[in-house]
């Protein structure tokens, strides 16, 4: 047993199916697969159960690096290892209630000479050199990467014009928003793809001209007061 606590809290909550009522009439279902919608611990149950699918592929295929975010699993290395791990993935995975789908799974390549190669090694994978988007972040080149990025530098932008419009009548909630959700999406960014910072100004742009004035009402904005509203929260941070 991984979680002992864990262990002893699911079987108590789960260890019996679940009575299910037909809405609108008298009649139930009983229901012994999943979670229950908005259980708390749906996560770590979930985690605790594909921990032996994550061991069992390491021991199979130990030179295929792989990691999991919840159900989003990636494997990387040479092509020999990645293949036995996919091999692996679909043959273990189906047993412990994991599927993968090829039609979704992407394939990151170095080489785009060798397309055709990769393609008649992984069948039904889509297989790219310029790279994807993984999770919060890209894997690619630079071109692509920065591609991505300006997109969603585009959509940030724009989301931090809509809350300056609000900010004028709402300026706490605007804050709020601003910081507990728009800039923890390119802090992740930044966090994980290198070299982009750059790319990232016309953010910068967007809170100085638009975002501290419709929440202070100083207008226009100086770099010394750029530069307090920037100090941490302990020192009176604003963004």
């Amino acid at each position: 047993v991984l979680c002992p606590p864990l262990h002893q809290y699911l079987k108590n909550l789960y260890g019996s199916p679940t009575m299910m009522v037909v809405n609108g009439t008298k009649e139930t279902l009983v229901s012994a697969e999943g979670t229950t919608q908005g259980c708390n611990l749906a996560m770590d149950f979930y985690r605790i159960g594909i921990m032996k699918l994550i061991h069992m592929l390491k021991e199979q295929v130990p030179d295929c690096r792989n990691s999991w975010y919840a159900d989003d699993s990636t494997g990387a290395g040479k092509a020999i290892a990645v293949k036995e791990w996919w091999e692996a993935l679909q043959k273990y995975g189906p047993k412990m209630g994991y599927f993968p789908q090829p039609e979704k799974t992407i394939l990151i390549i170095k080489d785009p000479t060798k397309q055709d190669f990769f393609k008649s090694l992984f069948p039904g994978i889509k297989v790219t050199a310029e790279g994807h988007r993984y999770l919060g972040s890209f894997i690619g080149t630079k071109k692509s990467t920065e591609s991505y990025v300006a997109t969603k530098v585009e959509e940030w932008v724009q989301d931090i014009k809509d809350i300056s419009t609000a900010a004028s009548s709402e300026p706490q909630l605007a804050y709020a928003g601003f910081y507990f959700g728009i800039t923890k999406k390119w802090n992740y960014l930044l966090r994980t793809t290198p070299d982009i910072a750059t790319l990232l100004e016309p953010i910068e742009r967007v809170i100085v001209d638009n975002l501290l004035p419709a929440i202070t009402g100083i207008t226009p904005v100086s770099e010394t007061l750029r530069d307090t509203f920037a100090l941490s929260p302990k020192n009176g941070d604003w963004v």
